[in-house]
């Protein structure tokens, strides 16, 4: 391990103001947005996971859904679709029959 990840510097391939994180049972990596984060949809599913994982961190963010359904939300969350303001999480959730 190099002195950068010691001190918990962000790895080089993630750009200023973005994450990793790492979505489902195979933990499959997406750089996101930080502004991600402030969006509703997104909030709810950071409850979500707290619920089923709890916030142990363990070198990364790890979010309790499929990927598909993540990069669905992401594409909802991204987009000026009227749906990404009226969507709830559970309507997605039952979407992908999770």
């Amino acid at each position: 391990m190099g002195a950068a990840a010691a001190l918990g510097a962000v790895p080089r391939d993630i750009p200023q103001g973005c994450m990793a994180v790492y979505v489902g049972r195979e933990r499959k990596r997406f750089v996101i947005s930080t502004h991600y984060l402030n969006h509703y949809l997104f909030k709810a599913l950071l409850k979500r996971t707290e619920e089923e994982f709890g916030f142990e961190y363990g070198g990364g963010l790890l979010i309790a859904c499929e990927a598909v359904l993540f990069e669905h939300l992401l594409w909802l969350i991204g987009t000026d679709d009227p749906a990404a303001r009226t969507t709830e999480l559970e309507d997605l959730l039952e979407f992908y029959d999770v």
